[in-house]
């Protein structure tokens, strides 16, 4: 998946702490969307990270890829899109 420690120290943020992690598990993050903001992502952004949550919550083993989510983000931001370094 490439260079994706900072995506992956976001994705464990906020899985692991109890209020967006509610927000996510809730759908509560549905009323918050705004698909038709031109400098949005439509809500994708939003609705895989969701799903990646709710992934964490209940995989009882094996491990999570976030590849939907980094598709997501990297259509929305392309500077995320290549295995370079973020930390410049």
């Amino acid at each position: 998946m490439g260079n994706t420690c900072y995506m992956n120290a976001a994705l464990q943020c906020v899985a692991h702490l109890p209020l967006f992690r509610g927000y996510f598990l809730r759908n509560d993050h549905l009323n918050d969307l705004n698909p038709e903001n031109p400098l949005g992502s439509g809500g994708a952004v939003a609705r895989a990270l969701a799903n990646v949550v709710k992934e964490l919550q209940t995989r009882t083993e094996g491990r999570v890829e976030p590849r939907a989510f980094r598709r997501a983000l990297v259509e929305f931001k392309r500077d995320f899109a290549g295995n370079e370094q973020q930390d410049r």
